[in-house]
């Protein structure tokens, strides 16, 4: 996946998000840090089944060995100041 991309929030789908987000040579941390915030908020919405986060850290870890925490970070703060994607 290469190219400029479209962030749009649709909670279903934000796992999916994340993960191809992660992959895009394009995607830098902050922009990680928006689709991260986006599963926090489904997955505490109940929006989707279960978010495997798990799954989110390994791609980014791949991606940025050393920037999960600020990732996460910033994505705790976007929520609490009502910023995600």
């Amino acid at each position: 996946m290469s190219g400029t991309f479209e962030m749009v929030y649709v909670p279903s789908i934000c796992q999916s998000n994340a993960l191809l987000a992660a992959s895009d040579p394009e995607c830098n941390r902050d922009t990680m840090a928006s689709l991260y915030a986006d599963c926090i908020i489904a997955d505490k919405q109940g929006q989707l089944r279960e978010v495997d986060f798990k799954k989110i850290n390994e791609a980014i870890t791949a991606r940025w060995p050393k920037g999960l925490l600020y990732i996460k970070k910033m994505a705790w703060r976007r929520i609490s100041r009502g910023q995600s994607s």
